[in-house]
């Protein structure tokens, strides 16, 4: 196969690899949270090194393989730990595109670059400490659509941030959330969208969510102009149904809204 691969293909190729890489640690992979540092050999990675630094965190190919940089600066805020390991799975997945057969390894030709590169390595950092087929049997326990309460004790289980919880679960889910949905907001300033779970429908009742869309511009339709976020939820009737909104605080800045939608009775 050319190396000039289209973004789906390196999609696959990230969703394989983390397939792969989970297989053959079955039991590292099998008992949560998981830590990403179990899997640094798999990964062909020597060294994690922490350091005082600009950014979360960077690769670099060195002699037999790889070293990964951590920073360091914030190390004893335990607000960082979640991103902390998110950012140690994410540089993992930056292993993937690298020729591993030269030394030191070089980057596979026509790989992504820049944002591209990123969105996949967030992909696979998700996978890797959110495993699918873990999490959807711990959503096929539940009585019905993962409740806001749901996705937060899912999170703590995984040791992963809300936002990584809802994606993973809108992943598992494929969009099967008929008549439901969470959607995250931070509270700070004028609140806005940081991460969602749910179904086609709701761009008919409300809009998509999207990272970073404030509040007003999705419940312009439900709540009109209304001054302040409706921290007590609201009902909305539409002609399609009755729309329910309540809120859930998820941390000091966070909360989700979470939506269901009752067909009208004919």
């Amino acid at each position: 196969m050319s190396n000039r691969r289209r973004q789906a293909d390196w999609r696959a190729v990230v969703t394989n690899r983390i397939t792969e890489i989970l297989g053959q640690s079955a039991p590292i992979a099998t008992k949560l949270p998981i830590d990403p540092r179990d899997f640094c050999g798999l990964c062909g990675v020597l060294a994690i090194e922490e350091r005082m630094m600009i950014p979360e965190a960077a690769i670099e190919p060195v002699s037999g393989g790889f070293k990964i940089y951590i920073q360091s600066n914030f190390a004893e805020n335990s607000n960082l730990r979640l991103r902390r390991r998110f950012s140690l799975a994410h540089e993992l997945c930056h292993t993937f595109f690298y020729d591993k057969s030269v030394n030191p390894p070089k980057r596979i030709p026509f790989s992504p670059q820049g944002e591209a590169v990123e969105a996949l390595c967030h992909l696979g950092a998700s996978l890797l400490l959110v495993p699918t087929q873990t999490l959807k049997r711990d959503l096929d326990r539940l009585d019905g659509p993962p409740t806001a309460h749901d996705a937060i004790e899912l999170a703590n289980r995984f040791d992963v941030s809300l936002e990584t919880m809802l994606r993973s679960i809108q992943r598992a889910t494929e969009n099967s959330a008929i008549d439901h949905a969470l959607i995250l907001f931070s509270t700070q300033g004028e609140p806005s969208v940081v991460a969602s779970y749910s179904g086609p429908w709701l761009k008919t009742t409300l809009a998509t969510p999207h990272y970073g869309q404030s509040w007003r511009a999705f419940l312009s339709r439900a709540i009109g102009s209304a001054d302040a976020f409706p921290m007590h939820g609201f009902v909305k009737i539409f002609p399609t149904g009755r729309l329910t909104a309540k809120v859930t605080a998820a941390s000091k800045h966070r909360c989700i809204l979470e939506l269901r939608q009752e067909p009208t009775l004919i």
